[in-house]
């Protein structure tokens, strides 16, 4: 755009430089002036000639490029009728006068002055008028210019916007591409790597293993996988629980399972004020048995023996093997000790039967002592000697009876007669251990001064 202005505003110069050449032209005097200024006014032409041919090659409108072309078209002509005039105006001067002027040679001359001055008039009217013209054309290409100029910039603007309202797009997809991506790995792997994670901390603080959501890909496969390991982890856990509280030969409560629950029943007893019975169960006369028939017999005998005695039990009481021939009753809740006598009494009625062993009839007879809570004791070590001391008292006076503990089994005691004080094994008042354990099997150990044996039960 620049440099047609440029051009526009040379050729508009080069014209009127023209039209000022042509009328020096005509008030030279001398042939060498008139050369120079003749060739001046041809270059002038020549360089108005190819600026419109330049201008026409650059896109400038075809009206106003035929309007320059008539415009150098014209100034063409007026500067050859100038040469002419000029040329016969200095021809006219110089020629010799023949004969004096006369009254008729006075009138031609000044008919030629005349028509002089009037090629110069009009000549200086075609450069007003190819100046006006001039300065419109320029006028009109600089106002077009500009017009072009401020569309550019209007395009320029509206793909500034649209480039703006792009990248705002962009951008948007952008984040929401990122949140979309966050989400499902949130909802694919986050997620479900924190359930596995909160289901095994669950698993390890409460013991409770609660199943992964099962799906297809690698982390379901996981999932499922865990699921099937601890699922056997819990099953044998469960096993586990039951053997360790569990006598394996008669599927009785063992020693461990059997304070746990006189310990919570305990808690409960108290807190409800009511009474407990704690019984201990003592076969007589077992150890010639199992001498006479072997130990297969007496294994046999004491199934059958737990089995009787458990039929006669509510589902609330509590049968323990503690060992050997030995067993404990846990009565949480009776109404008063004749209550417990009448436990007693029905449990001793079990063995007026034969206990059938193979070809073996087999009688055999127990020897039963009680204690009751809060009577005879307000703790679980308490209860346990006191029941124990009665069992003995009754075993010394030949067995087979029922005897409820009281203060003349402590004087019988005091006196020295043998008697236990810690039927199975428990600490005594200020002790720092719970239970002596029989190797690494974690089982309670009976006391030595009993002669119990050491059973994994």
């Amino acid at each position: 755009i620049l440099p047609q202005l440029k051009d526009s505003h040379q050729l508009t110069t080069d014209a009127t430089s023209l039209v000022n050449l042509s009328l020096l032209y005509g008030g030279v005097q001398t042939q060498s002036e008139r050369i120079t200024l003749t060739q001046r006014i041809d270059s002038r032409i020549t360089s108005l000639k190819q600026q419109v041919d330049q201008l026409a090659v650059d896109g400038l409108e075809a009206d106003m490029v035929a309007q320059l072309r008539n415009l150098h078209i014209q100034l063409a002509l007026g500067s050859q009728s100038l040469n002419e005039t000029v040329e016969a105006r200095i021809a006219a001067q110089n020629s010799p006068i023949e004969n004096s002027p006369t009254d008729s040679a006075d009138p031609q001359q000044q008919r030629q002055v005349r028509e002089l001055a009037s090629r110069e008039r009009d000549l200086m009217l075609e450069q007003d008028f190819v100046s006006s013209q001039l300065t419109g054309l320029t006028t009109l290409l600089i106002a077009e210019q500009e017009q072009r100029l401020r569309d550019q910039e209007a395009q320029v603007a509206h793909l500034t916007r649209q480039t703006q309202w792009g990248q705002l797009i962009l951008i948007g997809l952008g984040t929401a591409s990122v949140m979309v991506t966050h989400h499902i790995f949130r909802r694919r792997i986050i997620d479900r790597v924190l359930g596995l994670h909160h289901a095994l901390a669950d698993w390890q603080l409460n013991g409770h293993w609660q199943p992964v959501p099962q799906s297809e890909d690698e982390l379901g496969q996981m999932g499922q996988s865990l699921n099937r390991l601890l699922a056997m982890v819990e099953a044998h856990t469960s096993h586990l629980t039951r053997q360790v509280g569990i006598d394996p030969l008669t599927g009785l409560a063992n020693r461990w399972l059997f304070w746990e629950h006189l310990q919570e029943a305990l808690a409960q007893a108290q807190q409800a004020q009511h009474e407990l019975a704690l019984m201990f169960v003592d076969l007589d006369k077992f150890k010639p048995i199992n001498d006479t028939y072997g130990h297969d017999v007496g294994d046999v005998l004491l199934t059958l023996v737990a089995q009787r005695m458990t039929s006669s039990l509510a589902r609330t009481d509590t049968l323990c093997r503690i060992g050997g021939d030995e067993f404990v009753i846990l009565l949480p809740k009776i109404g008063s000790s004749q209550m417990a006598q009448k436990v007693a009494h029905r449990v001793g009625q079990l063995f007026q039967d034969p206990f059938q062993v193979g070809e073996h009839s087999l009688h055999i007879t127990v020897s039963i002592g009680i204690a009751l809570f809060p009577e005879h004791g307000q703790t679980a070590q308490d209860l346990l000697r006191n029941a124990d001391l009665a069992m003995y008292n009754i075993k010394h006076q030949g067995g087979n009876g029922i005897r409820i503990f009281d203060a003349t089994i402590l004087s019988a005691k005091d006196a020295g007669q043998d008697s236990a004080s810690d039927p199975l094994g428990l600490p005594q008042e200020g002790a720092e251990t719970f239970l002596p354990f029989c190797g690494e099997t974690l089982q309670p150990v009976l006391t030595p001064a009993r002669n119990r044996p050491c059973r994994i039960a």
